[in-house]
């Protein structure tokens, strides 16, 4: 359930500074710059940073792609939905899931009251990757433009 942002702007940026070295390194400098603040802003979204879903997010760049992606080293889609959309009471949740999660966590609740508690309550949505993308969407115009002129003024260019 990876989310993906396509960069618009990439062509732009490689004509304004017509050279290929400082291109790559426009882009690293982008591209770190979008893989931290994605990383941060999901784990923000998910629980403050303190959870085991947020120890499980990863955000990475394929420069030759021009694609952010992030994603959640969670094994089951099941538990990232669970986290992006929530869960309507009523729903069952796997006793060994919660198992899990509960000794990853270190939950003081049994798995089984956990499970009780889930069904009876639903589990409130964090919409993460929403959040993650409409950062993005709002920010890479900017951060495109900030890497260019810091390469720009380290080849003095500007």
């Amino acid at each position: 359930m990876p989310t993906d942002i396509r960069i618009q702007g990439l062509d732009e940026l490689r004509r304004r500074l017509n050279h290929d070295a400082m291109y790559k390194e426009a882009l690293r400098i982008f591209a770190s710059r979008a893989v931290r603040t994605g990383k941060r802003t999901a784990i923000e979204a998910i629980d403050g940073g303190t959870g085991l879903a947020a120890q499980s997010i990863v955000a990475k760049y394929e420069p030759g792609q021009g694609v952010i992606f992030l994603k959640s080293l969670i094994r089951s889609q099941d538990r990232i939905r669970s986290i992006e959309y929530g869960r309507r009471p009523g729903e069952q949740v796997s006793l060994g899931q919660l198992i899990n999660w509960k000794h990853a966590v270190g939950h003081p609740l049994s798995a089984r009251e956990i499970q009780i508690l889930i069904k009876r309550q639903g589990v409130r949505p964090k919409g993460f990757l929403a959040k993650v993308e409409d950062r993005w969407k709002d920010s890479i115009p900017r951060w495109l433009d900030e890497a260019a002129t810091r390469v720009e003024k380290r080849w003095n260019r500007k």
